[in-house]
């Protein structure tokens, strides 16, 4: 901590302003799920790890690169979370420049970059998808397979023009449900989770259908939703080349609602300084119980005294990741006030 803070004051008042915003956006990420189970596995962003790869020669990304360390620094000695890196294969291939390595010394070669990116982070690093050459061969080939489906579809979605018929008479058509009709009935992925891969190319075409100006306005206007876009904005094609297929990833294992409401026994956690990534995972924090719902003149009193328990069950779920949070928040707040001394 002390060298951090000290190669925190001798940066100049703009340097210094970059690095606390950075550190800012990093505790945004992880506040709305710091009260939920532990371990907690952080998945680390491929701008994250090319800002430790190139620190030293890009200043912007040394600042960024800093307040990742505090952030990480902050949880190792502040907070009593469980904490485990984890990088899954697409993050790997993407850290590699989109590569199938050709042996076994290319691959260690990278693996060894990478884990020397994360080294100075402090915490145990999990792969997904990988563990040796020939695990990340497999994964990778899955990858590119998919990556080839996506981005024909990615270009078919922006090559059409989107004309569509919202409204007949008092009947509205919603611009999503039209979005998830227009797409194949499956995509047959080898490596991604078809759902989210769906959900991102379905609001492309959503965005596509709300921006046409040949569409009906009104239905337009209540139809957009700044989740939409951030997420129809995750993926571009530049020069035939995707970008940014790590993020789908990211988003299937570290959607917080569908944790909290799946139960799950440990947290995914995605921390990137990718814009639109990031509100992707904000509207995905939402904590929501469910219950039976209640059917008068069917249910049994046994019904319905095991419906009002899951309420109860619920609520107390609510409660205590509330808490959590709480403590949370009031570490992070000490965190702050202590660490002001070398801001200003």
């Amino acid at each position: 901590m002390d060298e951090l803070k000290r190669k925190i004051r001798e940066l100049d008042a703009g340097a210094k302003y970059e690095v606390f915003r950075h550190l800012d956006w990093l505790m945004m990420q992880i506040l709305h799920s710091s009260g939920l189970e532990g371990p907690y596995y952080i998945f680390i962003d491929n701008c994250i790890l090319q800002d430790a790869k190139n620190k030293s020669s890009n200043k912007f990304r040394s600042y960024r690169f800093l307040a990742t360390c505090l952030f990480f620094r902050f949880l190792k000695d502040r907070t009593d979370l469980e904490i485990k890196i984890a990088i899954p294969a697409s993050i790997l291939y993407e850290f590699s420049g989109k590569r199938i390595f050709e042996n076994e010394n290319e691959y260690l070669s990278t693996v060894k970059l990478l884990w020397k990116c994360l080294e100075p982070l402090g915490f145990e690093v999990f792969s997904i998808g990988f563990s040796d050459f020939q695990g990340a061969s497999k994964s990778i080939q899955a990858i590119q397979f998919d990556e080839k489906k996506i981005t024909k579809l990615i270009k078919n979605v922006k090559n059409k023009e989107w004309n569509v018929e919202l409204r007949k008479g008092n009947t509205i058509k919603f611009p999503m449900a039209i979005a998830y009709r227009a797409l194949p009935s499956a995509i047959k992925l080898k490596y991604f989770n078809e759902g989210y891969v769906r959900w991102v190319l379905a609001s492309m075409i959503t965005a596509k259908i709300v921006n046409n100006r040949n569409n009906d306005k009104q239905v337009r206007k209540d139809s957009r939703h700044d989740l939409t876009f951030s997420l129809s904005a995750l993926n571009k094609i530049s020069k035939d080349v995707i970008e940014g297929l790590g993020d789908l990833e990211l988003l299937s294992y570290c959607d917080i609602t569908s944790q909290f409401q799946s139960k799950s026994e440990f947290t995914c956690v995605a921390i990137t300084f990718d814009e639109n990534l990031f509100k992707s995972f904000l509207y995905r924090q939402t904590l929501v119980t469910t219950h039976e719902p209640f059917v008068f003149g069917v249910d049994s009193d046994a019904d319905r005294k095991r419906k009002v328990k899951q309420i109860g069950d619920g609520q107390k779920r609510l409660d205590l990741v509330g808490q959590r949070e709480r403590m949370f928040s009031i570490k992070a707040y000490d965190f702050y006030s202590e660490m002001r001394c070398i801001f200003i």
